[in-house]
């Protein structure tokens, strides 16, 4: 007599299985889950990046637009303290009460780059690669690791050590010797004292002062 086939014991094939199915083409797009759950007393460090083809946003006519998108978001809630914009990419330290707020103010500040680009380049459609990336910063050394990483992320993509990012926040960050950026030259971009100064008064006017214990002072005592 034939012996009867288990179909439930055989796991040679069909079912569900880890990595089943199409590859991912790009896996540095973000998939789309929940958000993670977040206090208010704890940074967010946000990552936003262009869809490919588009011309970078490292220009004066531009740099404008991603200011205003910061000034108009701030108007929603949206506390930036600190940023830095890359040709194909931004990055924020924020500071936020909630998952809700957090999604308010970042739509605001997305939806008024991609009008404001469409409109410069004379384009229509998407803007943005993929939603964008959000890491809570729960430690005092993640909060300074992640300051240094967007002070110097132009000095990591230009391969320069201690190069200065005129298209960041660092000239007005107050504590560049207590962070390990004595070296950097924050004077060597402007023509002048006035167009140094104001230039920081044009931050400071987007940016919100840091209301959290991690971004005051509890960075200052990573190990």
């Amino acid at each position: 007599m034939a012996k009867q086939i288990d179909l439930f014991t055989n796991r040679g094939h069909g079912g569900k299985r880890i990595n089943a199915g199409r590859p991912r083409k790009d896996r540095s797009v973000q998939l789309h889950v929940a958000r993670p759950e977040f206090s208010a007393r704890h940074p967010l460090h946000v990552d936003v990046k262009l869809v490919k083809g588009l011309p970078s946003l490292r220009t004066k006519g531009r740099f404008k637009i991603v200011k205003a998108a910061i000034r108009k978001a701030r108007s929603k809630g949206l506390r930036v303290v600190h940023f830095c914009v890359q040709s194909t990419h931004i990055h924020l330290m924020i500071e936020s009460g909630g998952k809700r707020e957090l999604g308010v103010g970042m739509q605001s500040f997305c939806t008024s780059i991609a009008r404001g680009l469409n409109f410069a380049l004379g384009r229509r459609g998407k803007v943005f690669r993929d939603r964008y990336y959000l890491h809570v910063l729960k430690t005092p050394t993640e909060v300074r690791n992640a300051l240094v990483y967007i002070f110097l992320n132009y000095a990591k993509h230009t391969r320069v050590p201690n190069r200065f990012d005129p298209y960041s926040t660092l000239v007005v960050f107050k504590d560049k010797v207590k962070l390990g950026l004595a070296r950097v030259n924050t004077h060597c971009m402007f023509p002048d004292v006035q167009a140094r100064a104001r230039f920081k008064d044009q931050l400071h006017e987007l940016l919100a002062p840091p209301d959290t214990w991690y971004l005051k002072v509890g960075w200052k005592r990573a190990k």
